[in-house]
């Protein structure tokens, strides 16, 4: 059954001054360059990457920080121009929200997309992390991650919004889900670029270690979306049968079309600093799984990733050495694109011009789909 909620936008916006490069505008950063969240100071960056690397501009700092302790998350670039942004802490004193911000690359305006209904326990976001802007659907999809012990008796959910700010419950985690101990831990999420289902990346749940989140193997998810925004799973992948490599927290997850109509995910993992690549046949199938890189010998490894379709590159994020950097797609060609940052989100930036036309390609693709 659909379920809908109104949220209640903020009125009052706040205004921060910017740094660096930030009033030259989007259409000065080269194609392929990268949007990233940093918990170290709570703020908005960018990577140039037709500049000498590595280096970092930053945009915007949230309203608060560092007062409050804030833990932005993933960020995307929705059809109305403006950026959508993921922010949660686990914690049960402060819920989690999502945040819009209009003219990040000039004077940003920040103000609250979905902190919630006052009064409303219920309404309230636990630690959203994942989110993505569907341009076909005119939607914003959002996974909320409540965790385990933090919040007890929780579940995770997958949400998505319409621009003007309503809410829909697309999946809600089940309480017990036969043959895997729980979806908990649902992090991060990417498109399949054949359907409109999504592949959604879970921490654990994992046939193996089941009972243990520590031991637990995480799981890749095919959420089906059907005509009402309403999403069944199904098991893509799970990762204790993977035993090449020991895959403990699988935590970022981006998505690659090849030209025979598969697709190739790409899995980090903060345990064992490896990211791993998925198969997806062109039928929507397994394919088989391998290893590409792996940074060995460093705590708390890799974290985020996202293809950049622009350079045919992988760039992710490693919290163990606080930096974000590049591969090719076979996993050669490392190169840092910036240092001394925590990042909890990744987005490469369109061609310069595309911004404007995203609204624009999201009514055509609607109307395709009908």
């Amino acid at each position: 059954m659909m379920k809908k909620t109104a949220i209640v936008r903020l009125a009052t916006a706040a205004v921060l001054a910017t740094a660096g490069s930030a009033s030259a505008g989007i259409n000065n950063y080269a194609p392929g360059s990268v949007v990233f969240t940093d918990t170290l100071g709570d703020r908005i960056g960018a990577v140039n990457v037709g500049l000498g690397l590595p280096n970092a501009t930053f945009l915007h700092t949230l309203v608060g920080a560092p007062a409050t302790d804030y833990l932005p998350a993933q960020l995307t670039l929705a059809g109305d121009g403006n950026w959508y942004v993921n922010e949660g802490s686990f914690s049960v004193n402060r819920p989690g929200r999502v945040i819009q911000i209009q003219d990040l690359f000039g004077t940003p305006i920040e103000s609250n997309f979905d902190a919630g209904i006052p009064g409303d326990p219920g309404s309230v976001l636990d630690n959203p992390v994942g989110i993505h802007w569907d341009n076909a659907r005119q939607r914003l999809w959002v996974v909320d991650n409540p965790g385990v012990a933090p919040n007890p008796g929780k579940a995770d959910n997958l949400f998505n919004y319409t621009l003007a700010g309503v809410r829909q419950t697309s999946f809600t985690e089940p309480a017990n889900n036969p043959g895997f101990a729980f979806y908990q831990d649902g992090q991060r999420l990417v498109p399949d670029r054949n359907t409109g289902d999504f592949f959604v990346i879970a921490t654990n749940g994992g046939v193996a270690g089941q009972g243990n989140p520590n031991t637990e193997r995480g799981v890749v998810w095919r959420m089906s979306v059907d005509g009402g925004l309403n999403a069944t799973e199904s098991v893509f992948f799970d990762f204790s049968n993977f035993l090449p490599a020991v895959i403990g927290e699988p935590q970022g997850i981006a998505s690659a079309l090849n030209g025979d109509g598969s697709q190739d995910l790409f899995v980090t993992d903060t345990v064992s600093n490896s990211i791993v690549r998925l198969i997806v046949n062109s039928d929507g199938t397994f394919g088989g799984a391998s290893t590409i890189f792996s940074q060995p010998g460093i705590a708390n490894g890799l974290t985020e990733i996202v293809y950049d379709p622009f350079n045919n590159k992988l760039v992710f994020s490693s919290e163990g050495t606080s930096e974000i950097l590049r591969i090719n797609r076979d996993g050669t060609g490392l190169e840092t694109l910036a240092t001394g940052v925590k990042v909890r989100g990744l987005y490469v930036i369109p061609t310069p011009g595309a911004a404007g036309i995203l609204s624009l390609a999201g009514l055509v693709a609607l109307r395709r789909r009908r």
